[in-house]
């Protein structure tokens, strides 16, 4: 396994509130011990939302595989707060997150992350991005096309993290959605330091902005070259042919076409 020069720190939130908790960790740890990170890392798994004993008894069984170092956060915020309680935690440089239904899908993850984030220009990598933006005409979100890299299977320097969540609190749904893709995204805050964001496949690839759309990720085709994957990708693998072109349309709109990305460009 390959050394760093800058330390990583791999967050795995695992929340016992979620009905399908025990599958999605069970998924996530087969998936973790079967595919090579491909660098040295310290994975930690942030437990949340354990209201029973028994059931924290059984998820610390079910982790135990992975050595993690655990770290124990209230549940009066979503995950973006979990991530900056945790972040304040360790003395890593760099982070990379991970949810509840994370699935890992190829074999030298966290090294292909990695690679693209020292690129230069680069701030943050991640699994997926999308286009989309948030609830329609929903005040406090871009128009389409709202570029941003989703909060799940992304990896940035964790001071940058920690100085664009100081003095936010997420306590309700709707400010992790602002903080993911509103006009004060994570994305946006990266790009405002002149840094680039980038999606990277499980081929090993790294997608600057405008080939997002046709990089075989996040909702396009069979999401083949998906590096981590998650709930949202594994909805949309099982949706019919109509719901996929639609969840299509709203995450990419025209822009799945090469001629409409030689239009932005």
């Amino acid at each position: 396994m390959e050394a760093t020069s800058r330390s990583i720190g791999v967050a795995y939130l695992l929340r016992g509130g979620d009905p399908d908790w025990v599958n999605d960790c069970q998924r996530f740890v087969n998936s973790y011990l079967n595919s090579q990170a491909g660098i040295t890392h310290q994975i930690y798994v942030i437990l949340k939302g354990f209201v029973c004993a028994d059931d924290e008894l059984c998820a610390r069984n079910i982790i135990s595989p992975l050595h993690a170092s655990t770290i124990t956060v209230a549940d009066d915020s979503f995950d973006i707060g979990a991530y900056q309680d945790w972040a304040l935690q360790i003395s890593e440089d760099l982070i990379c997150f991970l949810n509840t239904g994370s699935e890992i899908l190829g074999d030298c993850w966290l090294h292909k992350l990695y690679m693209h984030l020292s690129d230069e220009g680069v701030g943050i990598v991640g699994a997926t991005g999308s286009f989309e933006r948030f609830g329609g005409r929903r005040l406090g979100f871009p128009k389409f096309p709202n570029p941003h890299i989703r909060t799940n299977a992304c990896m940035l320097d964790r001071k940058l993290y920690l100085d664009a969540t100081h003095g936010k609190s997420f306590e309700n749904k709707m400010k992790t959605y602002l903080f993911e893709s509103g006009h004060q995204s994570l994305t946006r805050i990266v790009k405002k330091l002149g840094l680039r964001a980038v999606i990277v496949g499980r081929n090993g690839r790294g997608y600057n902005e405008k080939y997002w759309a046709i990089s075989g990720t996040f909702r396009q085709g069979d999401q083949s070259n998906l590096l981590i994957g998650d709930r949202n990708t594994r909805s949309f693998t099982e949706s019919s042919w109509t719901d996929k072109s639609n969840l299509a349309n709203s995450a990419w709109g025209a822009f799945r076409s090469n001629c409409a990305l030689y239009r932005w460009c």
